[in-house]
């Protein structure tokens, strides 16, 4: 009986995959120790931070904050991110500042390039129910071209509710889309 003889080398043993890395595990202590000066901290290391960065942290993060310690003003930078993916981190965000200012900032994003980002501040504009936005929920609901985004500026006039609103609405009853035309009449 004959036997065989490897001529190849051992393969060698397969390196250990390295340990996940979480980016914000740096920054999650000061935002649970509900330290005031946490804000500003956080978002320094933010501004040079990856995209990756960012986005995990922006809303994980900040969500845990103290009221108070971070402005509309302060996440102004990541509205205009060219991260997509960022700016609804954002815009959500912002949005759950709420406010005045919150409208004001959220009110450009309705015209986004990315679709992602329009419905997400569409959406907190209907939540702030300011009639500020109405003029350009308005122009969302009648000239997106995407059917989600439309639906959801009909959620979110519906929820501004003025006559304004209302009246809005009426031109989706003629959208092209079955879900736009439910959402402006329910």
């Amino acid at each position: 009986m004959a036997c065989a003889v490897s001529l190849r080398a051992p393969a060698a043993a397969a390196a250990p995959a390295p340990a996940a890395v979480d980016p914000v595990a740096d920054l999650r202590p000061l935002a649970v120790a509900r330290d005031p000066s946490a804000g500003g901290r956080i978002l320094a290391a933010l501004r040079q931070g990856p995209p990756a960065l960012r986005r995990a942290a922006l809303v994980s993060l900040l969500s845990n904050l103290p009221p108070g310690t971070v402005s509309v003003k302060d996440m102004s930078p990541w509205l205009s991110d060219p991260d997509a993916a960022v700016r609804g981190r954002a815009a959500t965000a912002v949005g759950r500042l709420g406010g005045k200012a919150a409208v004001r900032a959220l009110l450009p994003l309705a015209a986004d390039p990315n679709p992602g980002v329009r419905l997400t501040a569409v959406f907190w504009l209907g939540a702030l129910r300011d009639p500020a936005a109405t003029a350009a929920l308005g122009r969302t609901l009648s000239g997106d071209s995407n059917a989600d985004v439309r639906t959801q500026a009909a959620r979110a006039l519906k929820r501004v509710g003025t006559r304004r609103a209302r009246r809005e609405l009426r031109g989706a009853s003629r959208d092209e889309d079955a879900r736009v035309r439910r959402a402006a009449r329910e």
